[in-house]
């Protein structure tokens, strides 16, 4: 019987994940500032450099946003879950590639003003 709550749990929670990746706002400047920042931790690509830029971009994007603070709060979490999934697709070795072309394309996007 508790297998079965585990699992039951499980399924939902896989659910809700995926719920939450495929209702991304991807033209939102917040959302890809989030995507590019997880992909390059993903990746190992974040210096200091890049996280005070992060950080810095993160700031005046909240600042200058119409959204609420949920609705930020929920696009992060979209954003990092849709960079969460992407990296798990990847398989073993698969997101070497990937590091290389998106984590370095958005470490540019952070960086660049």
């Amino acid at each position: 019987m508790r297998l079965v709550i585990f699992i039951s749990g499980v399924v939902i929670a896989i659910s809700m994940v995926v719920a939450v990746a495929d209702d991304r706002p991807v033209s939102d400047t917040y959302y890809g500032l989030i995507y590019d920042f997880e992909v390059a931790q993903f990746c190992g690509l974040v210096n200091q450099r890049v996280h005070d830029a992060f950080w810095a971009k993160r700031k005046m994007a909240k600042s200058q946003s119409e959204h609420s603070i949920e609705a930020l709060r929920q696009i992060r979490i979209k954003a990092m879950a849709a960079a969460d999934i992407e990296y798990a697709n990847r398989g073993l070795g698969g997101y070497k590639p990937w590091c290389n072309t998106e984590g370095r394309a958005g470490i540019a996007r952070i960086i660049n003003p």
